[in-house]
Order: structure tokens, then C-alpha cells, then sequence
């Protein structure tokens, strides 16, 4: 009886184990629930990644703004070569007023 006990107990503690690893089994399902679970409290980071990419689509705004200011400051370059050449040509106009 004490074999058939230990056997039964053996029995008895290996359905335990089956419903544990039922239990398991059905743990690892309701661990899926929290995995989306999780994916939805990644979502709200993801909607504060989305306010940065706003700020970021303006900053993209500014840097489309240089750019016109960009052709000024070429344009300005050009002005300059231009007072200089300008400058230049008084210049020699003076030394030939001079040699004259």
C-alpha cells in the first residue's frame, strides 16, 4: 500500500504537474495579452516620437528659409566682386588720369 501510496502520491503529484503545465500553458496565453499589452504603452511613446518628428518637419521649414537667405549673401558676394572690380577700374582710370 505504501508502494501503491508513493505510485498514487507519484500519480497524484504528476496531475498536479500536468494541470501546472496546463497552467503554464495558459500562463504563456495571458503573457501574450500583456505582450500587446505592452506594444499599446509603446504606442503613447510612439505618439511622443511623433510630436518630435513634428518639431523636426519644422525645423526642415527653417532650413528652407536659409536658402533664399543663401542667394543673397551670393548675390552680395557678386556685389562685392563687382564694387571691387568697380574700385579697380576707378583706379587704374586714376593712375591713367596721372600718367596723363
Amino acid at each position: 500500500t505504501a508502494a501503491e501510496a508513493a505510485a498514487g502520491g507519484g500519480g497524484a503529484r504528476g496531475p498536479p504537474i500536468s494541470a501546472k503545465a496546463a497552467r503554464g500553458g495558459s500562463d504563456p496565453p495571458v503573457m501574450d495579452p500583456r505582450g500587446p499589452a505592452s506594444p499599446v504603452r509603446r504606442q503613447p511613446p510612439l505618439a511622443q516620437q511623433q510630436t518630435p518628428q513634428q518639431q523636426q518637419q519644422p525645423a526642415p521649414q527653417q532650413q528652407q528659409q536659409p536658402p533664399p537667405q543663401l542667394p543673397p549673401q551670393v548675390q552680395q558676394s557678386q556685389q562685392q566682386q563687382q564694387q571691387q572690380q568697380q574700385q579697380q577700374q576707378q583706379q587704374q582710370q586714376q593712375q591713367q588720369q596721372q600718367q596723363q
